[in-house]
């Protein structure tokens, strides 16, 4: 019993991608339907994670009724033995030792959702039945939305890079610097590039890795009188013939943007493309030394050698400010953030309200997200904002003298 990815030529593209199975392999058949009416659009390793906590509402059923029963019981509306599936699942997982408080709740409000779901989708053509129904859901929704596994209060995490990290972290990406912890060059101009899509464009990692070769676009701007530069972020349009175990993805359909570059940016993506990532039989922007597209977890590799490149001061302030030991790819997009905020705040005339919806457009987010609010907090640490423009400029400079 277990989630996986179904890739099959012979199988409707509908029903690939990832599903919950049964013990015999069989997908299961709410988990299945569920996937399909509900998680339609989001990247496949937000629905995968989905499954896998809905697939362990599956498992604790089983051993309390027996196989099946969970789909059966669903199937005939049986609110009784949902009931009794449900407070013995929130009694499991609340015990459960391998999840801290997000990953229970997380767990608990995946099955919950689940469960009502799939009851909604029956009601809807239990016409003779709607009001019993109805008052059932309703039962599932009081009851079960004040139960939730305790979860320790904290303070959201800032996990933008602290201005002395990123200066350092400048001086050691740089493909021609002594202290670039890559062995090869074609290594060090891809990370590179990979570094400056998620810091100065705010990409995620699976937003990153399903970039086209040609993803850098170019046109004349009358206004200005020069050329301007852009790229889109859109679904892998490759995707159903990716052969990567994790197929990266959009989070959500509003993640599709499209974002300005810079001439410093672009003049690494090409001559990347043009003199390090070499003949490949596929299309995707990133490379990996096989010649395949870049997988997720070799984009989680590239951040260890980094901080471990760090100097022992900034290691300690990341330790100091941050509370951590590690750099994560998303700790780029979070530095990203913050310096866009402050850009977007200093524009002429612009309030905080709009800062913070160009914000939401820039990062994909959607126009009622909080997320610019963890921000704000850092809109008055100027010199990270300082960092970015002196250090990374110095950067480029020694790049190009350096030809």
């Amino acid at each position: 019993m277990a989630c996986t990815r179904l890739r099959d030529p012979n199988v409707p593209q509908l029903l690939c991608g990832p599903v919950s199975i049964d013990g015999t392999g069989v997908p299961r058949y709410w988990a299945l339907v569920w996937r399909i009416q509900y998680m339609s659009g989001l990247a496949d390793n937000t629905i995968y994670q989905s499954l896998r906590r809905v697939d362990q509402l599956y498992h604790h059923a089983e051993e309390m009724f027996g196989p099946g029963r969970l789909d059966q019981a669903i199937s005939n509306l049986d609110f009784a033995d949902l009931d009794v599936a449900l407070v013995g699942f929130f009694n499991r997982i609340v015990n459960r030792s391998d999840l801290d408080g997000a990953g229970q709740v997380k767990t608990w409000s995946t099955a919950v959702r689940f469960v009502r779901d799939c009851c909604r989708l029956l009601a809807a053509s239990a016409v003779s039945e709607i009001d019993r129904i109805e008052l059932n859901l309703e039962h599932l929704h009081r009851s079960y939305q004040a139960i939730r596994p305790a979860q320790k209060q904290k303070n959201a995490a800032l996990r933008a890079l602290p201005a002395g990290v990123l200066e350092d972290l400048y001086q050691i990406i740089g493909p021609h610097s002594q202290r670039n912890p890559f062995r090869s060059e074609d290594l060090r101009w891809r990370n590179f590039v990979l570094v400056l899509l998620m810091l100065h464009q705010g990409l995620r990692r699976g937003e990153a890795a399903i970039l086209p070769l040609d993803v850098v676009k170019s046109g004349f701007d009358k206004a200005r009188g020069t050329d301007r530069f852009w790229m889109t972020v859109d679904r892998n349009p490759y995707e159903k013939s990716d052969s990567r175990y994790e197929p990266p993805g959009l989070k959500t359909s509003n993640a599709i943007r499209r974002l300005p570059l810079s001439s410093s940016v672009v003049e690494a993506i090409t001559t990347y493309q043009v003199n390090f990532r070499g003949k490949q039989n596929h299309t995707f922007l990133l490379a990996s030394q096989k010649d395949q597209p870049l997988a997720l977890r070799s984009i989680n590799d590239v951040m260890g050698p980094l901080y471990n490149a760090l100097s022992p001061g900034a290691k300690r302030e990341l330790t100091d400010e941050r509370f951590v030991d590690v750099i994560r790819p998303h700790d780029l997009r979070h530095t990203c953030a913050v310096v866009r905020l402050r850009q977007f705040m200093e524009e002429v005339g612009i309030g905080e309200e709009l800062a913070h919806q160009k914000l939401r457009v820039f990062f994909g987010w959607s126009r009622t997200s909080t997320m610019p609010l963890l921000y704000a907090r850092s809109f008055y640490e100027d010199r990270i904002h300082d960092v970015w423009d002196n250090a990374f400029d110095a950067r480029v400079e020694q790049i190009r003298g350096s030809k």
